[in-house]
């Protein structure tokens, strides 16, 4: 039996770019394999409300 974990990325509206770690802070990247994951919806909110100037989309995905 396959077991998945639900986990959130953050997409910037505006620049259409999405979050990632990036030398323990947060960059940018088009790319979603490369996009950051995180565990709590909450965390993925606060981040995004800090780093994402004219909105954002947090997205479930499979981890």
């Amino acid at each position: 039996m396959v077991s998945f974990v639900i986990r959130f990325v953050v997409q910037d509206r505006e620049s259409k770019l999405f979050l990632m770690p990036q030398n323990g802070d947060v960059g940018y990247t088009e790319f979603l394999h490369e996009a950051g994951r995180f565990d709590l919806l909450a965390e993925a909110i606060d981040t995004a409300s800090l780093n994402c100037g004219e909105g954002f989309n947090v997205t479930k995905v499979l981890g």
